[in-house]
């Protein structure tokens, strides 16, 4: 390239020669603007990679409930599940285990527990509640509450419209310990100081805690409202509440509660 450049130089006549000067001053603005448009494209690539604007948390309502430093935890965790259908479908078994009757939702219902790992409808079961698990946690990761929001009424009003079962929404507090009793093992890190990885662990295990009853408030809330919907379009009559129902309401607030301690 420096020998055309030198070519080219000779078929000047001498009086149209730049001075060394200009040629200095050409140079060097070549140069600067070569180093400016390869910095452009560095900076293309470095924003490529991160959310686009119209995902981020700046056009939609950020997730309150969680800080920072909570919400590093949840990713760097979720990060160290190299194989999340297992943990799926661990997860599934435990509930199982603890309530036999929620089986009976599903198509493999007739499938013994201990032979589910080679069920196909099971395992796509595992891998479906993985993927509602993966969109929180990228939620979570753009801090952008609107979206998170979004999945779980979709999810809450879903149940709502099974006509097959009589869904209770409480059923996804047990989802949320068992996710919580799964997850436990990938929040300790890799520390020797023993007290300073409980410490850390028990930090992660929080923001799961806080995320989860997050998750399943806003599920339960879309749940309600949808079957309170579908009451209305069906034509039946709204009883008035009396001291008995309100006590019987405070009862259920009560329990939730309690099972969001237990979270």
């Amino acid at each position: 390239m420096r020998t055309e450049f030198s070519q080219a130089i000779y078929d000047i006549p001498a009086d149209n020669l730049p001075s060394f000067t200009a040629m200095t001053n050409d140079r060097r603005q070549s140069v600067g603007a070569g180093k400016e448009e390869e910095r452009t494209k560095s900076r293309g690539s470095i924003w490529s990679v991160l959310p686009s604007r119209k995902y981020s948390s700046r056009n939609g309502e950020r997730i309150t409930c969680l800080n920072k430093r909570q919400r590093r935890c949840i990713l760097k965790s979720w990060r160290k599940v190299h194989n999340k259908p297992k943990l799926g479908e661990e997860i599934y078994i435990q509930i199982f285990m603890q309530k036999p009757v929620l089986k009976s939702l599903f198509p493999f219902r007739a499938t013994p527990v201990n032979e589910l790992h080679d069920n196909v409808l099971f395992t796509r079961q595992a891998i479906i509640f993985i993927d509602f698990i993966d969109n929180v946690v990228a939620y979570v990761g753009i801090n952008n509450g609107r979206l998170l929001q979004e999945l779980c009424c979709r999810v809450g009003v879903s149940h709502a419209l099974m006509t097959r079962v009589n869904f209770d929404p409480e059923w996804w507090y047990l989802f949320a310990n068992s996710v919580l009793d799964g997850m436990q093992k990938f929040c300790l890190p890799n520390f020797s100081c023993e007290p300073l990885a409980t410490y850390i662990g028990s930090q992660s295990m929080l923001a799961w805690r806080i995320l989860l009853k997050h998750v399943v408030e806003l599920m339960s809330d879309a749940f309600v409202k949808q079957r309170q919907a579908k009451g209305r379009a069906n034509g039946e009559p709204s009883e008035r509440k009396d001291d008995g129902s309100m006590q019987n309401d405070q009862c259920v607030r009560l329990k939730l509660e309690l099972s969001d301690v237990q979270l």
